[in-house]
C-alpha cells in the first residue's frame, strides 16, 4: 500500500480566551468536515493554539492543541521542533499575518509550504517586509479566486511565478428545508418574496446601499420583505434611522439581530433571495450557506462572490456601492425561474463548494505538488 503523505494544517492564531478544545473545533466547523474527508487520503495533523494542551484523534484527524506563553507564540521553536519530528511532506499555513514564523519554520523543515489567504487586506510595515522575504520561500498559495492573488503579486507579497490554487476557505453542513415548512417555523408570510441579509452591519458589507435599493424596489414590488441578521452593529443606528424615516422600509424590513448559527437553516431555506453589499471578502461563508439551502444570490461583483456564484451563472451580481446597480440586479433576479435557479444553486454548491468537493480539490493539489516535486528556488 502506498504510504500516505504527511500533511500539517497549521494556524498560528493564539485563541487564549478558549480553554476547551471542543469549543475550538466547533468554532472552525466550516473546515472540520473537509478535514475528516481529506484524512482518508493523507496523514493529517491539525495544529491550533488555545489555553489548553491536548493531543486527540477525532475520526481520522490528529489534532494538536497547544498552550504556551506569548514569547513562545512569537518565537515558537518548541512547536516547530514538534512539527519537524513528523517529517511532514506538506505544511498548509493559514493567512499572511505571521511571516516571521514562516521564516523560522523554513529553517527547521524541508516540507513544501502552502499559504491560504483568509482575507484581511495586505501585510504592511515590518510585517509586509517580512512577507516579501518569506515569499521567496513559498511557491504555492490558495485563494478563492485567481483575481485575489493579482494585487499580492503586484505588491511582491507572493512571487509572480507562484502557483495559485483556487479553493474555497470552508463549507457548511446546512441543507435545504422545504420552503413553506421553514416559513411556518419563522412565522413568515407564505406568499411574500423574502430577501435575506446575513452579515455584519459595517461599511464593508454596506447595508445602507442595500436598503436604499430595496426601498426603490418596493415602489414596484410591494409584496417583498427583507430580514436582516447581523452579529456586529457598527452601522445599526444609521440603519435604524434610514428605516424609521421611510414609510416603505418601516413596514417591509425586519431587523432580526443576532441569530444562533444552528437556527439559520430555516432563514436560508425560507427566503427566496440572499442579498449582501460587500466591497471585499476573502471568501463568503454566508453566501455558501445560502446556496446550500437553495437561496438565490443577489450579491456584489467581487472576485470571491463571482467564483461562488459560478461566474454569475446563479442569481445576479451588482457593482458594490451602486444603488442603481443593485436595483437592476434585483429586477433581473426576479425575472428568473425561481425553482430552477434555486436548484442550480444547490447543485453548484454540492459540486464545487461542499466539504466533499473541497477535500477532493485539496487532495488533487497535494498530489500535484508532490508529483512535481518541491519547486522552491
Amino acid at each position: 500500500m502506498e504510504k500516505k503523505p504527511v500533511v500539517v494544517d497549521l494556524g498560528y492564531h493564539y485563541a487564549d480566551e478558549i480553554d476547551d478544545y471542543q469549543l475550538l473545533v466547533n468554532l472552525y466547523e466550516s473546515s472540520s468536515g473537509q478535514h475528516q474527508l481529506l484524512a482518508e487520503s493523507v496523514n493529517l495533523y491539525v495544529i491550533r493554539h488555545l489555553n489548553q494542551e491536548k493531543e486527540i484523534k477525532i475520526g481520522e484527524v490528529n489534532y494538536w492543541f497547544l498552550k504556551g506563553k506569548r514569547s513562545r507564540f512569537w518565537l515558537p521553536f518548541r512547536l516547530h521542533h514538534r512539527i519537524n519530528s513528523l517529517s511532514p511532506d506538506i505544511i498548509l499555513l493559514h493567512g499572511f499575518s505571521h511571516p516571521l514564523q514562516v521564516l523560522l519554520l523554513r529553517i527547521q523543515t524541508r516540507a513544501t509550504f502552502i499559504i491560504q489567504y483568509h482575507g484581511g487586506g495586505y501585510p504592511q510595515g515590518a510585517r509586509g517586509i517580512l512577507q516579501r522575504i518569506s515569499a521567496g520561500l513559498v511557491k504555492n498559495y490558495i485563494f478563492v479566486a485567481e483575481a485575489q492573488a493579482k494585487e499580492f503579486r503586484i505588491r511582491k507579497l507572493i512571487p509572480f511565478k507562484s502557483t495559485v490554487y483556487c479553493i474555497g476557505e470552508g463549507s457548511t453542513h446546512k441543507v435545504n428545508i422545504e420552503k413553506q415548512k421553514a416559513r411556518k417555523v419563522l412565522g413568515m408570510d407564505a406568499h411574500e418574496k423574502i430577501c435575506l441579509w446575513v452579515g455584519r452591519l459595517n461599511a464593508n458589507k454596506d447595508p445602507i446601499t442595500v436598503l436604499k435599493g430595496f426601498e426603490v424596489m418596493l415602489a414596484v414590488h410591494n409584496s417583498m420583505r427583507l430580514y436582516m441578521i447581523y452579529s456586529t452593529i457598527e452601522l445599526l443606528e444609521e440603519v435604524k434611522h434610514l428605516i424609521a424615516n421611510s414609510d416603505t422600509l418601516r413596514h417591509h424590513v425586519k431587523l432580526e439581530g443576532k441569530i444562533a448559527h444552528r437556527d439559520l437553516d430555516n432563514y436560508y431555506s425560507g427566503a427566496d433571495y440572499f442579498v449582501l453589499g460587500s466591497n471585499a471578502e476573502g471568501s463568503g461563508y454566508a453566501l455558501c450557506e445560502a446556496l446550500a439551502c437553495g437561496c438565490i444570490p443577489i450579491v456584489t461583483d467581487i472576485p470571491s462572490f463571482r467564483i461562488i456564484t459560478d461566474e454569475a451563472r446563479i442569481g445576479a451580481l451588482w457593482k458594490a456601492g451602486d444603488e442603481h446597480s443593485f436595483v437592476e440586479a434585483m429586477k433581473y433576479a426576479l425575472e428568473l425561474d425561481e425553482e430552477e435557479e434555486s436548484q442550480k444553486a444547490i447543485a453548484f454548491f454540492k459540486k464545487e463548494l461542499s466539504f466533499e468537493a473541497l477535500a477532493q480539490k485539496h487532495f488533487k493539489m497535494i498530489r500535484t505538488i508532490l508529483d512535481e516535486g518541491d519547486n522552491r528556488e
